[in-house]
């Protein structure tokens, strides 16, 4: 893990950190298994030297990445197709993380493996846009009907003849039950970039919510023991393309949508694991956890399962307001888990 950290360090922040060679064959292996976990391979192979290159797993390494192109190139035909659909039904939409977010924070849209198309809309049109969608050729799973789903994670997943396994996933959430939740979701849809595919311009949101939208789901990813290097690294080269006044911009809305504490937290996490400064904020911060388990916790979650800290207690240490939000998010939760074990719900 920490050669992967040290390689990115180096793209994050040129001349703070000397990239490392691979070194051993055993070093190699782990440090790409750990990058392909975090769906950070491609990145990882652009900061290698060239002494890497003569590493015996170096050519399997680079052929696997470029499979990366061909499972983009397939979410960008969802996105093309969803967006017109959308478009043409005047309902307005964003298209966030993905191949698209890759384009504004990398430069290209084959920076990270994605595997389904994340769409926002507002709350009001969410049960119009499936509607449209599925007019359109889209088919919605069955289990997808259930209320946990439409209700409680304000998502479905649509499918094309032949697009599985990848989807496009409608959402009016943008957090899970049971985490600080953003109190303007609608907001997350304005001033949003249009990005270039073909001769469309795709709506995504603008780097400021691309911020937010990462440390939420930097966050989610700590909830659910799944590996999260992709959100920190995302956060970390988000900050790092914004102005002093731009990152104050952040810190407001962050404040102001009730996730000041979810983006201290999954920056500074972020930095001290990459080792590199944390652009956020300077103010001291203690974690609800072992510092020496960070690496593991936000990399290898599955090494580190007897350190990982009680949802409550992140709940708790992530609300910006404990006395309203504690309780709120904490009902929110229970009900979801009400409805996520009840068949008919």
């Amino acid at each position: 893990m920490s050669l992967l950290c040290l390689n990115l360090a180096k793209m994050l922040e040129d001349g703070h950190v000397a990239a490392a060679p691979l070194a051993d064959r055993k070093t190699f292996e782990n440090t790409i298994a750990c990058a392909k976990k975090n769906k950070l391979n491609v990145l990882l192979e652009r900061t290698m030297t060239p002494s890497d290159h003569d590493a015996a797993q170096y050519k399997d390494f680079v052929n696997e990445n470029r499979s990366v192109a061909l499972t983009n190139s397939r979410i960008l035909h969802l996105i093309h197709k969803t967006h017109l659909t959308l478009e043409s039904a005047g309902i307005n939409h964003v298209f966030y993380k993905g191949p698209l977010q890759q384009k504004i924070l990398y430069g290209d849209f084959f920076s990270k493996k994605s595997v389904d198309a994340d769409l926002l809309v507002a709350r009001k049109d969410f049960s119009r846009a499936r509607e449209v969608l599925v007019a359109a050729g889209f088919s919605v799973p069955a289990e997808c009907h259930r209320l946990w789903w439409r209700i409680f994670l304000g998502e479905q997943h649509l499918f094309r003849e032949g697009s599985a396994p990848h989807s496009v996933d409608l959402h009016h959430r943008l957090q899970q039950p049971g985490s600080p939740a953003p109190r303007h979701i609608d907001r997350f849809m304005s001033d949003s970039v249009k990005v270039n595919l073909g001769s469309l311009n795709i709506p995504t949101p603008n780097i400021k919510y691309i911020v937010l939208i990462s440390a939420m789901n930097l966050v989610k990813a700590i909830y659910n023991r799944q590996p999260g290097g992709s959100y920190a690294m995302d956060l970390l080269t988000a900050l790092r393309r914004m102005t002093p006044h731009e990152i104050k911009a952040v810190r407001d809305e962050a404040q102001s949508q009730g996730l000041n504490n979810t983006v201290r937290f999954s920056s500074r996490l972020s930095a001290l694991v990459f080792g590199v400064a944390d652009l956020f904020s300077t103010a001291p911060l203690t974690f609800p956890f072992d510092e020496d388990q960070m690496s593991a916790l936000l990399l290898s979650p599955e090494t580190a399962t007897d350190h990982m800290p009680r949802r409550r207690v992140m709940l708790s240490y992530l609300s910006d307001h404990p006395i309203s939000d504690f309780p709120r998010e904490t009902l929110r939760w229970l009900a979801s888990e009400t409805a996520r074990i009840t068949p008919w719900f």
